[in-house]
């Protein structure tokens, strides 16, 4: 039975009575689980929500695990008979667990510390009279003639200073556990903490993707959570150093209030000890806590994002229970073609090659007609992978049988599924290529049913959810209580009992049937005529089983039996002439559909392969404390606006191997057909020849051979011995169109997700020449090759460019990344 001190204790929490809250915990510890408890069991709960429900169980784990710290720490101190009264009540009285481990770290047993040795030679009483003194207890006190009284060459304690020494080291350690410190140093982190990160030396070029990082520094309590995610990642991985402290003079002052009453000689070998305490003991526990209490709001805010995102897609509108055509793009391998009945069973399946030529591509186009002709569907669901939207064009462009209309389906997971033992027990003779379009076009029927058979983890939406607490997203598998209480959520369309495909748990079909047989008529007939479940008083059904609340819910859902929650299906029109980010021009209006919402922006699908990311801080006039608060995962469709994205690949050419200029009349490069002789300038360091090589914009040619990420800056050419350094420039805004009222469009930022926004970088000696609008000073890292493929670091000053009349939000000077991180620039 759940613990009544425990119940009263959270009631007054919560401001849920009592007797609520004991009955929700009788009901947890029964195995009811929270859906159940919030849907079929309000009478005992006061129709609690699930929010309620959820954070009634949480509090209850958290106080069981208080009590069972509490026996093992009372039980350790009684072993080593240090248990008083007074110290097993401070430990039964305290509210938590925190508050419990400051009161046993002084017993805790330890390993042999600077204070023990000093204990052990005999040193307490003259850290005692330190303490006294210092809190001005003693007067006339002189610390070196104290010490004096304690020098014993057989402990090892040959002098005065010897002496103070070893008090020190035990006042620093009392200190470090005093309580009182405990508690005033816990307040000065948590209000002045400060989150800061430093890149590791050596590990710059490896660590780019958390260039962000490389200098952080902002208040702790208001860093958001997926950086602080992101800076612990980097720290896991070797790259970032990260800190989490104030200012150490606050904390100084905060433990010299506690022990520091009267200044004096004694008053500077106890400020000396516990500011050295600090240092070795009390800084690091307390910035470990910080840490940990920054990693568990993180980790709250991004289950809590992903949960979100994660109800969203599954709860994604549904085609419904019409037969398709599913295809599974692909260039060089086919498209997979597949036909699924209404009830998402493989009626046949095939593969077309719409891109291998003009022959292969009529043969696809006869081959798509004849089984439309044979199998007439609902619609064409195309996933919307590699080539997806060059599949939408070759369908558009042809006039298939029965008009089905082709849309865009998100495959995200479906390879993980294709692979998996469900997919391999149920075709276990279909290549996995097949099990995939099988799954796209299912995806397009019933989202729900389809998306439970995948990881959650492999729906790509949520934020950081790799890096949170695993257990925290590890649910308990379907036993045997959880499945007769499943019951009632389940939908059995054609089943016998009409009941089975309603919301109505199978425990009060007999009310219903009761219900009926009052009325003299059919389970059927209660469903279907409103005028008969009026003269139904459900008054007179109540019992031990049902109370008002759940007979409320019976008579509602007799109203509506086996309604879905979903909304109708609504797919989003691309438009037909952008199939890329290179087809995107300024003035562009495009359909979009948010398809992940993270805590510092929404990602939206336009159409080109890419998400674009459009910035929290961009997401209306107003602040946005939360995306989520706007938009979902999934929500319908939008129109944007496109304003400037520029995407150019510029090249700065260094002559090997002193990373000097190329000859001084010509500046070469090239673009995808070859070789360019860029316009002959006075001199390298000439800003009009400069800008004229750097803003090439390479032939489409080039851009398709390099669109997956270099592994290195030298991999792309070396051409008349230049070497020709990849950086991507981008600066870009999308526009919602002007909602009425409004004088002006809400400014929406938009970039493509792994995509650095950089501008032009170059070594010392051709950077300080150039007259590039910008700021100096500051320094960057560049690198030279040695040969062997081996590079060489180099370091000089670093100026900001802006290219082009689109001014980049935040002007930045970096290297080519080789990461799939969110973009920022210095």
């Amino acid at each position: 039975m759940a613990d009544p001190r425990h119940a009263s204790l959270i009631a007054a929490e919560l401001g849920i009575s009592e007797e609520k809250v004991l009955d929700t915990g009788v009901l947890l510890q029964e195995g009811c689980s929270v859906p159940f408890i919030a849907r079929y069991r309000k009478e005992a709960t006061g129709s609690l929500d699930e929010v309620a429900v959820l954070a009634i169980r949480d509090r209850f784990a958290q106080l069981e695990e208080l009590d069972r710290r509490k026996a093992a720490v009372i039980r350790s101190l009684r072993e080593r008979d240090l248990l008083t009264e007074e110290l097993e009540s401070a430990v039964a009285g305290a509210p938590n667990t925190t508050a419990l481990e400051d009161i046993y770290l002084p017993f805790r047993p330890k390993r042999r510390t600077r204070a023990s040795i000093a204990l052990e030679k005999g040193l307490k009483g003259l850290a005692d009279a330190l303490v006294d003194a210092a809190a001005g207890e003693r007067t006339d006190f002189d610390p070196l003639s104290e010490a004096a009284r304690f020098i014993d060459g057989g402990k090892g304690v040959r002098s005065a200073d010897d002496a103070l020494s070893g008090a020190r080291d035990i006042i620093g350690e009392r200190a470090s556990e005093d309580r009182r410190v405990r508690v005033a140093l816990r307040a000065v982190f948590a209000r002045n903490g400060r989150l800061s990160s430093k890149v590791v030396r050596g590990r710059e070029e490896e660590g780019l993707k958390y260039r962000d990082y490389f200098d952080l520094e902002e208040p702790a309590r208001s860093t958001p959570s997926h950086r602080i995610l992101a800076v612990f990642r980097g720290e896991r991985e070797g790259f970032l150093t990260v800190s989490a402290r104030p200012p150490s003079e606050l904390a100084f002052l905060e433990m010299e209030r506690v022990f520091i009453k009267a200044e004096g000689r004694a008053a500077d070998e106890v400020r000396k000890a516990i500011r050295d305490g600090y240092v070795r003991l009390a800084g690091p526990s307390m910035e470990t806590e910080l840490k940990n209490a920054l990693k568990i709001r993180a980790d709250r805010e991004a289950i809590g994002v992903f949960s979100s995102n994660a109800r969203e897609v599954l709860m994604a509108p549904p085609l419904g229970a019409f037969p398709v055509m599913a295809i599974d793009p692909g260039v060089r391998t086919g498209c997979k073609l597949v036909i699924l009945d209404a009830r998402g069973l493989l009626v046949l399946d095939d593969v077309i090659f719409p891109f291998s030529g003009r022959k292969a591509e009529e043969e696809a186009r006869r081959k798509v007609c004849r089984i439309l002709e044979e199998h007439p569907v609902e619609a064409v669901a195309v996933g919307n992978g590699t080539a997806g939207r060059e599949t939408m064009a070759f369908l558009q462009g042809m006039e298939l049988p029965g008009n089905p209309r082709a849309i865009l389906v998100n495959e995200s997971g479906a390879s993980i599924y294709s692979a998996s033992k469900t997919a391999r027990e149920e075709f276990p003779d279909r290549d996995v290529t097949v099990r995939g379009a099988v799954s796209i076009g299912r995806r397009l029927q019933d989202p729900l049913a389809e998306l439970v058979k995948i990881d959650p983890k492999s729906i790509g939406v949520g934020q950081y959810q790799h890096d949170v607490d695993q257990k925290k997203l590890t649910l308990p598998r379907l036993g045997p209580k959880a499945f007769e209480q499943s019951a009632g959520f389940l939908r059995i369309r054609g089943s016998v009992n009409p009941l089975d495909a309603s919301a109505v748990h199978p425990d009060h079909y007999v009310i219903v049937e009761r219900m009926a047989a009052d009325l003299g008529c059919s389970v059927e007939d209660l469903l279907e005529n409103e005028s008969t479940r009026e003269r139904i008083n459900i008054t007179h059904y109540v019992c031990e089983e049902a109370g008002i609340p759940t007979l409320r819910d019976i008579m509602s859902e007799l109203a509506k039996p086996g309604r879905d929650p979903r909304k109708d299906f609504e797919s989003v029109e691309f438009s037909p002439s952008v199939h890329g980010i290179e087809d995107l021009n300024p003035g562009m209006e495009l359909a979009g559909v948010v398809s992940n919402v993270t805590a510092f922006g929404v990602f939206v699908d336009v159409g080109v392969h890419q998400d674009g990311l459009v910035h929290v801080s961009q997401m209306s006039d107003r602040f946005v404390k939360n995306p989520l608060d706007l938009v979902k995962a999934g929500s319908p469709p939008g129109t944007f606006l496109m304003g400037t994205l520029k995407r150019v690949l510029t090249f700065l050419n260094i002559s090997q191997p002193h990373l000097q200029p190329p000859d001084s009349k010509l500046l070469e490069t090239m673009n995808g057909s070859g070789e360019v002789k860029c316009r002959r300038s006075k001199s390298p360091s000439s800003p009009s020849a400069f800008l004229s090589c750097s803003l090439l914009v390479l032939s489409l040619t080039l851009q398709r051979r390099h669109r997956g990420r270099l592994s290195s800056p030298w991999k792309i050419a070396s051409i008349r011995r230049s070497l020709v350094i990849p950086t991507w420039l981008l600066g870009g805004r999308i526009s919602k169109p002007p909602r009425p009222g409004l004088d002006r469009p809400s400014r929406v930022g938009i970039l493509p997700w792994g995509f650095p926004r950089v501008t032009l970088k170059g070594p010392p000696e051709l950077l300080d020449r150039q007259k590039v609008p910008g700021r100096a000073g500051s320094r960057c890292h560049s690198w030279s090759p040695t040969g062997g493929g081996r590079t060489r670091r180099s370091e000089g000053a670093c100026w900001t460019l802006t290219i082009g009349p689109w001014p980049l939000r935040r002007n930045g000077l970096m290297w080519c990344s080789r990461s799939r991180g969110p973009i920022s620039s210095f």
